[in-house]
């Protein structure tokens, strides 16, 4: 999940997936749902103008990035690093000119020297082909191998199942700090709001942070997890400027949990690949006839099954399940809900009823035998 339990239609933090309320349970205050909706209506109408290259300052420091949207309600700008500083996020950024070019993405060994500066001595930074992963010295490489083969693995899983995939622009960033303190300071120090969780993927930031101690099969399906969603929106399965249905999101996380989908020969089989504790929870849930129709709708139009803490559990697993489904039983279907949510316009929302329509559409069937088709398969599990 992501930090916020996450609302991707502005920059947020999905905090972990969790198998216990706790998890779930961060005290973090929910975003304001509906200033974001207003303002990705107000700034829709403004994407059409070509983004500018510009000089910006933010906390003191001078960048130069891509401004993405610029109206009274909302600053964004794309740093060349990859952060995406929104004044939604209660980020100041302040535009000091516009400077002539195109746009280039920091380079791997620019960001390397950078978080170098930023972690200290104490830190190493080692590169991947597709990653930088920031731990303590003397880490060795099993973090740096797991976040690697977990990047390459996501994109099999989506090529296999007809979703198209592109090359990401930026050099991912994984921090991985000594313990649980130590990551509590850095989300206090980038002002993440969550807590009692293994990891998070922070959109704003484009990073995954996490910590390496504790119960290690909790802390590796979180970091499997997290770093779902970190490549879901690097390689365009998800985008990071527009509204993605969070059961979309989420599941798509959870299908990744399973130990057996970070190997070579990930998730042979079905039964490697589904997650039993989401399994029993959702066949718990669903004994009572018509209530699994009912949650769907409800998943489906909107996302606020995620912010009702009574609920969220189970949004997780009703979630997966609805993704771990399409996914084996009807990929085409899959692929097509996936390419759409990911394509949408930049900073537009996606309302209710929209939302359904599309998901019966790229389904090819409606709500109700949609739940049919999702409880007998699940019962065959």
């Amino acid at each position: 999940m992501w930090v916020k339990h996450s609302e991707p239609q502005s920059i947020l933090t999905y905090p972990c997936n969790c198998m216990d309320q706790e998890k779930y349970t961060t005290g973090a205050p929910m975003l304001r749902f509906t200033t974001i909706v207003s303002a990705l209506v107000f700034a829709s109408s403004l994407w059409a103008q070509s983004p500018s290259m510009v000089q910006f300052q933010v906390a003191g420091q001078s960048q130069s990035g891509l401004q993405l949207i610029n109206v009274p309600q909302r600053l964004v700008i794309l740093g060349r690093d990859g952060w995406l500083h929104d004044t939604i996020d209660g980020v100041r950024p302040r535009v000091l000119a516009e400077i002539p070019g195109g746009f280039r993405a920091a380079t791997a060994a620019d960001i390397r020297g950078d978080l170098r500066n930023e972690f200290g001595r104490d830190f190493e930074v080692v590169a991947t082909t597709h990653y930088l992963v920031v731990q303590p010295v003397g880490r060795g490489d099993r973090w740096p191998q797991l976040f690697e083969g977990l990047y390459r693995e996501f994109v099999r899983y989506m090529d296999v199942r007809g979703v198209k995939v592109r090359t990401g622009r930026f050099p991912l960033v994984a921090v991985v700090m000594p313990d649980q303190q130590a990551m509590q300071d850095e989300f206090d120090r980038l002002d993440i709001k969550v807590s009692r969780v293994a990891g998070v993927y922070h959109l704003a930031s484009n990073r995954v942070i996490m910590h390496d101690q504790g119960h290690a099969g909790y802390v590796a399906e979180t970091v499997r997890h997290e770093t779902a969603h970190q490549t879901a929106y690097n390689v365009g399965v998800h985008s990071r400027v527009s509204e993605t249905p969070r059961w979309v999101v989420e599941g798509i996380g959870g299908l990744f949990e399973p130990a057996a989908m970070q190997g070579r020969q990930a998730g042979r089989s079905i039964q490697d690949r589904q997650q039993p504790q989401h399994t029993a929870r959702f066949i718990r849930q669903y004994q009572v006839d018509g209530q699994l129709a009912t949650d769907l709708q409800r998943i489906i139009a909107d996302d606020s099954m995620f912010r009702d803490e009574r609920q969220i559990t189970g949004a997780y697993s009703l979630s997966w399940a609805m993704t771990f489904y399409l996914a084996e039983r009807q990929p085409q279907a899959f692929a097509k809900i996936v390419q759409h949510t990911g394509r949408r316009a930049p900073f537009r929302a996606y309302p209710r009823d929209q939302r359904l329509e599309d998901f019966e559409r790229l389904t090819g069937t409606n709500v109700q035998t949609f739940a049919k088709q999702l409880n007998w398969f699940m019962q065959s599990l």
